[in-house]
This record gives structure tokens, C-alpha cells and sequence, in this order.
């Protein structure tokens, strides 16, 4: 199920838009699009849901994203109340596939627009 975020806009990473975090990103034509796991979806008109999303990097990065209970299983993406950071919360496998399961957390904020590189806040 994705979970979505309002962020509220001013000096921050949306200027008022939505940030979907998702578990699995397919492609136009089938199969896994190149930055499942690896991204979060942003739409900086919340208004005209139907067009606008765009892919950003996501803080927290799961390289092995191919479908399972584990990997990116309910990813969660908080904006602060400020606006500025965010905190992206996320599953993979602790060290190998099949492994335990754990969660991962990553407050960041972008360091520039439109590559929206990370800057951990931890």
C-alpha cells in the first residue's frame, strides 16, 4: 500500500506537494521501472493528481526491490513540520536475501533541485 505525505510548503523540499512513498514501482511497459526501491514519487501540484509525478531519490535506498514481505514492505515518508527534511522509513533484508527483515530510518534533506541529492540528518 503506498503512503502518502502532504509537505506544507515554503523554503522546503516541495514547496507545498504531495511525496508518495510506494512498495513497488512498475514501468510503461511491464515489469520493474529502473528506480523501484529507489525512489519516491513527488507531484508538486497536488491539485491535477492525474499528471505531474515525477521520481526523486529516495533517503533510504533498497537495492534488491523484486517483490516479497520484506523489501520496501510499507514504506512510510514524513515531511517535518517545517518542511525541510524528511523522514523516509522503510524494510529490507539485514544482510542477504531470506534473511531477518529490518527497519531502516533516514531523516534527510535535499542538498539541490532537480537532482534532489541527500543530506542525512543523523
Amino acid at each position: 500500500m503506498p503512503f502518502s505525505a502532504f509537505s506544507p510548503g515554503g523554503a522546503n523540499i516541495l514547496a507545498a506537494g504531495l511525496l508518495l512513498a510506494y512498495q513497488m514501482l512498475g514501468g510503461d511497459n511491464g515489469g520493474w521501472a529502473p528506480g523501484n526501491g529507489r525512489t519516491l514519487m513527488v507531484n508538486d501540484n497536488p491539485s491535477d493528481l492525474a499528471r505531474g509525478w515525477r521520481e526523486i531519490p529516495s533517503p533510504v535506498q533498497v537495492s534488491y526491490n523484486q517483490g516479497s514481505v520484506c523489501p520496501n514492505f510499507s514504506p512510510t515518508v514524513l515531511p517535518t513540520s517545517d518542511g525541510k527534511p524528511v523522514i523516509h522509513i522503510t524494510t529490507d533484508f539485514e544482510k542477504y536475501i531470506g534473511g531477518p527483515c529490518e527497519c531502516s530510518m533516514r531523516p534527510a534533506r535535499p542538498t539541490g533541485r532537480p537532482q534532489f541529492q541527500w543530506k542525512s540528518e543523523v
